[in-house]
């Protein structure tokens, strides 16, 4: 049996259970030009989008001139989409609270944020 660690240095290590080899796998993390995330239910390319979907534009395989077309991929995925929707969540409070910080600190007049 293989099993697969996620360590805190991100690397990903395979061990196999019967022979007791370890390896490190190589990080593939190369290729996301951009993420979205849809909004609202709609269609893309004819395929059907929902709220929380997640879009990635890849890099042309082959960056040469004559191919610069870019795949594009909807991942459905519940847990990456709820990672997602919590990322988002995190981030719009911080925002929040970092201009409820800024507005105590400013004169109503000057801008600071």
């Amino acid at each position: 049996m293989i099993k697969y660690i996620v360590t805190t240095n991100s690397n990903l290590i395979k061990f196999n259970t019967e022979t007791q080899d370890i390896t490190t796998q190589e990080n593939q993390s190369f290729g996301i030009d951009w993420l979205w995330i849809v909004k609202e239910n709609g269609v893309l390319n004819d395929l059907e989008v929902n709220a929380g979907d997640i879009i990635l534009s890849m890099y042309p395989i082959d960056r040469t001139m004559d191919n610069i077309s870019r795949e594009v991929f909807i991942i459905k995925d519940e847990k990456l989409k709820d990672y997602y929707k919590r990322r988002i969540e995190f981030q719009d409070a911080q925002r929040l609270k970092q201009y409820a910080e800024c507005e105590d600190k400013c004169c109503s007049d000057i801008a600071c944020c």
